[in-house]
């Protein structure tokens, strides 16, 4: 045969056992015909002749059991083999997506959460979180009084609207007051303690915003409003009457300590979750954007509700 062909035969016996054994069975009939071929050589006239016999009963049995073999070879094919592609493979292992919050680690894997705080109650908090895919803010029932108008509304198109704080508690000792209004007009804010007293105020604010010159007292609520005079001088009221003026509330000393603890820490997770069960939802949101930042591409959707 060629050398392609001969090399292709071999490279196939070597990977099928059953060609294998047929050429194994074929070598010790040629090895059986050989040995045959010397004792005739070295034999007499009468010997030669029934050691031929012989032989030629050796090789019609080696063509018989060739013939027998090709035979059966195409009568049951042998099944081709199963592409790469369509091989059994093993199941791939569940795939864990880890997430840092600060120098803690979360693990989630087949819909399980499993965190390291080492603090029972962060743990609970970052669990809960994840699984549900919300964290709920806590609506605080004393900052939105009975008969509580739309927020930030007026009967003057043109008179502002609150932004915010109003209806939540903020972290900040000192927080910025946002409020929309005509660009041309300027703003007096007014802040009071809850029995009325005014704590804080401030005239001829160009701009949207203010922030409190001294720090409020912590665990304290407050109301604020604002009055916006145009050009013309025509003012209003935001909040307008009768609704009553935005309420904030001040996270107390407990509260804002371990939320801060969380945030020196890194974990922003967990002071989201903190603000979140104390109120302070723009702080929750402030924190969670910061998580979400810290773990690009991984940290899973969280609705603040």
């Amino acid at each position: 045969m060629e050398p392609q062909r001969i090399q292709a035969a071999g490279a196939h016996v070597r990977e099928c056992a059953e060609c294998a054994a047929a050429v194994d069975r074929s070598a010790a009939l040629a090895r059986s015909a050989a040995e045959l071929w010397d004792a005739a050589s070295r034999s007499d006239a009468a010997s030669r002749r029934s050691v031929w016999a012989l032989a030629a009963a050796a090789m019609l049995a080696l063509i018989l059991a060739a013939a027998w073999w090709l035979a059966a070879r195409s009568s049951h094919p042998r099944p081709s083999p199963v592409p790469p592609s369509a091989q059994t493979r093993p199941l791939p292992a569940a795939q864990v997506t880890v997430l840092r919050d600060g120098t803690h680690r979360i693990a989630i894997t087949a819909g399980a959460v499993q965190t390291a705080y080492g603090r029972e109650e962060w743990d609970r908090l970052a669990r809960r979180a994840i699984s549900s895919g919300r964290i709920e803010v806590a609506r605080l029932v004393e900052l939105h009084p009975a008969g509580e108008h739309v927020r930030g509304t007026s009967d003057d198109p043109k008179s502002g609207a609150i932004v915010a704080p109003a209806g939540i508690a903020v972290a900040s000792q000192r927080p910025e007051l946002r409020w929309d209004g005509p660009a041309d007009a300027t703003a007096g804010v007014v802040i009071a303690a809850a029995d009325g007293t005014i704590v804080a105020r401030q005239d001829g604010i160009s701009g949207h915003s203010w922030i409190p010159p001294r720090p409020l007292h912590r665990g304290r609520t407050y109301s604020w409003q604002v009055t916006l005079r145009d050009r013309s001088g025509r003012t209003s009221i935001v909040p307008p009457a009768p609704a009553p003026p935005a309420l904030f509330a001040v996270l107390d000393d407990a509260t804002a300590a371990d939320a801060e603890a969380a945030r020196a820490d890194g974990a922003h997770l967990i002071a989201a979750l903190l603000y979140a069960r104390a109120g302070a939802r723009a702080d929750a949101e402030q924190e969670l954007r910061a998580f979400v930042a810290a773990n690009p591409g991984a940290a899973p959707r969280l609705n603040v509700r």
